[in-house]
């Protein structure tokens, strides 16, 4: 028993002894690295980009408002955020548990002011000493004219006279009546406006020819680049579009926003925070492209009323003074317009074409475009849109009075070409005559043998 409790006083005290001459050592733990971005607030002008950098792994960024700027994950701890157009908005970054907010502030386009120097003051009369010398005046000839500023016929915004020295006088002018000074109006300089996103024209749910919104004076003619959409069921919309230029474009498809018209115009609708990994694709130089947009992840069900979709077409050539982004965008309708009172019938022809019978049983007419419609194929159980072969442009309004029916021609091979044997259907936009607003979809399916 005495060895036992001698071993255990002998074994403390051995321990006592190796922490105090430090013997046994204990390491820190080290705590978690706290996110952290390489800036709290940024500034960026319209259509320039900065690079964020967080000092660990990324797993989503977002922006508060895609409108006003895009965040694009372009590694694990970077990011390059877009200016869009002018406002404020802020950037998150997430990493596991943690998340840190950027403020970005997006200014227009900056433009260069000239600098206008201040003019050398002239005196009523030039001072004649012994040594021929005039102060403040310009050259003086036989009779010399005094200005205050120099004579401008118009506003010029790039040239200022800028006055480097005296002039000097190198022979004694004859002076037979005392000049008279010519006072002038100061040129007034105006700043051009700022460009503005486009606007849509054109007939309902398409826009044709959208302008040029960003870039320099520039030869690409961003006009040869054609869009359209249709909308469908389940807040979705089948783009299309027709590069009829000699470049090609990058387009993501996840890039893009909406824009809600109201009374005092296009207003920009806020984005959910889901972010999604870019789906880049080409638009390849005189071609055409059609992909499936499905924005209720993004911005939830969209009620009634007019919208636009916004799309960047990225030109990114480095050796080319045209290269920028560029936006086009396409208008389309959500509408309320009852189909209890709406019935449509389609019959192939042996000619490829398509007899679509339709019936207004409502008290008041409705419109319809022939040339305005779409068509999906029924594929691994599940309607597949069509690509079209030229952009569809309405030009051939139907008008069907109340309680009527009305039977009309559609050549589907205008649009889409020789089909082959399947399961397909129709997809044709109709509204009230007096409310186009108000207007829905009609699908109607038929059987190519």
């Amino acid at each position: 028993m005495n060895l036992h409790i001698r071993y255990k006083k002998m074994t403390a005290g051995l321990l006592t002894a190796a922490l105090s001459f430090g013997i046994f050592s204990i390491s820190p733990v080290q705590a978690a690295t706290s996110l952290k971005l390489s800036k709290k607030t940024a500034t960026v002008t319209v259509n320039k980009s900065i690079t964020i950098t967080a000092n660990k792994n990324v797993s989503k960024w977002k922006s508060s408002n895609k409108a006003i700027a895009t965040v694009k994950k372009i590694s694990n701890k970077k990011a390059k955020i877009t200016g869009r157009k002018k406002g404020t908005c802020k950037i998150t970054a997430k990493s596991g548990k943690k998340t840190v907010k950027v403020k970005i502030t997006v200014h227009a386009k900056a433009i260069k002011t000239p600098t206008v120097t201040k003019l050398p003051a002239a005196t009523s009369t030039p001072v004649i000493s012994a040594t021929p010398f005039v102060t403040n005046t310009p050259i003086v000839t036989t009779k010399p004219v005094i200005t205050t500023t120099p004579i401008a016929t118009e506003p010029s915004q790039t040239a200022t006279p800028v006055v480097t020295e005296t002039p000097v006088v190198t022979s004694t002018p004859a002076i037979t009546e005392v000049p008279t000074a010519i006072a002038t109006t100061t040129p007034t300089l105006e700043q051009p406006a700022s460009s503005a996103p486009p606007v849509p024209t054109g007939a309902p749910m398409v826009t044709i020819a959208p302008s040029i919104t960003t870039g320099p004076a520039t030869t690409l003619d961003i006009s040869n680049v054609k869009i359209s959409c249709y909308y469908k069921e389940n807040n979705q919309s089948i783009l299309t579009l027709q590069n009829d230029t000699a470049v090609n474009f990058e387009i993501d498809k996840n890039e893009y926003y909406l824009e809600k018209k109201t009374e005092t115009g296009w207003n920009s609708l806020p984005a959910t925070d889901i972010y999604r990994d870019p789906d880049p694709v080409q638009l390849q130089a005189n071609s055409i492209l059609s992909y499936s947009l499905q924005y209720l992840d993004d911005y939830g069900t969209l009620p009634s009323g007019t919208y636009r979709i916004v799309v960047p077409l990225h030109y990114n050539d480095p050796y080319s003074k045209d290269a920028s982004t560029y936006y086009v965008s396409c208008e389309f309708i959500i509408g309320a317009l009852s189909t209890e009172k709406l019935s449509m019938t389609v019959t192939p022809n042996v000619d490829k074409k398509l007899s679509v019978t339709l019936q207004n049983n409502n008290s008041y007419s409705v419109k319809l475009d022939q040339s305005d419609y779409n068509i999906e194929r029924w594929e691994n159980d599940t309607w597949l849109p069509l690509p079209s072969i030229t952009i569809l442009t309405p030009e051939r309004p139907i008008t069907l009075e109340a309680n009527t029916t009305n039977t009309f021609s559609i050549d589907y091979t205008e649009y889409f070409g020789s089909l082959p044997s399947g399961t397909y259907r129709i997809v044709l936009p109709v509204w009230q005559t007096e409310n186009t607003s108000n207007r829905t979809v009609l699908y109607q399916t038929f059987t190519l043998d």
